[in-house]
């Protein structure tokens, strides 16, 4: 076998030599051109993630604004609890069908978001 290449001119010999590199080259540029989109990829959802977390965050805060006015409302009877509990109700709402949107691909969480929707508006 390595006697055809012994015999090979020294100008094929070349081309052969520049041409294993330059598909070795090509090899390793198609695994980098998918490593990078994967990567991409990768990221996108890690954004999504974040998003989605924030705004259960946001959430939760909404909430616990809720029963802070409601029971300041109940104890102390004065209505100046009632103004951030209307607010908190109004943000409540934008943020729930936020939520909503963004995890509209994940059935179980719109349900779950449906769950709390309903608990929040009891």
């Amino acid at each position: 076998m390595q006697r055809w290449f012994y015999n090979l001119q020294m100008r094929n010999k070349i081309f052969i030599g520049n041409g294993i590199a330059i598909l070795v080259l090509i090899i390793f540029s198609i695994n980098i051109f998918f490593t990078i989109d994967q990567m991409q990829e990768t990221s996108k959802l890690v954004i999504h993630t974040e998003k989605v977390i924030a705004t259960g965050h946001n959430l939760l805060e909404q909430v616990l604004n809720l029963e802070t006015g409601e029971r300041g409302f109940i104890i102390t009877g004065n209505d100046d609890f009632l103004e951030p509990y209307e607010h908190s109700h109004e943000t409540f709402d934008q943020k729930i069908l936020l939520a909503k949107n963004l995890v509209s691909d994940n059935p179980n969480q719109v349900a779950r978001l449906k769950e709390i929707d309903l608990l929040v508006q009891k």
